[in-house]
């Protein structure tokens, strides 16, 4: 696992989610530790975000994704309802496409 985070962050905003993630402040985090099989480290990119019925993020020069919902034969996204989690509003049905490289890896939605 490797972490990036925006160039708008602060130092010390980077070290506070670096151990956030990365486990060691305990939570919900330090539980899934045993999980990561080696943490890569932290690099820092611009991180763009964009709204909308097609949200994309893009990660400086890492690349980005982008959602694409599924619609319906009237050209409305498709909602799963209700929510698969309760904290969702409305969850839209759809796949994400893109490719993110960092650490010397690509990864890719599957």
């Amino acid at each position: 696992m490797g972490l990036v985070v925006d160039t708008f962050a602060d130092n010390e905003q980077t070290i506070a989610i670096e151990q956030i993630i990365s486990g060691h402040d305990g939570g919900p985090f330090g539980s899934i530790g045993g999980l990561v099989g080696e943490y890569l480290g932290l690099e820092r990119a611009k991180i763009r975000f964009s709204g909308g019925s097609w949200p994309t993020v893009a990660i400086g020069d890492h690349g980005g994704f982008k959602f694409e919902p599924v619609l319906d034969r009237t050209g409305t996204p498709l909602l799963a309802v209700p929510p698969m989690f309760p904290f969702a509003r409305d969850c839209v049905v759809g796949r994400t496409v893109g490719q993110h490289s960092a650490f010397g890896e690509t990864w890719k939605p599957a």
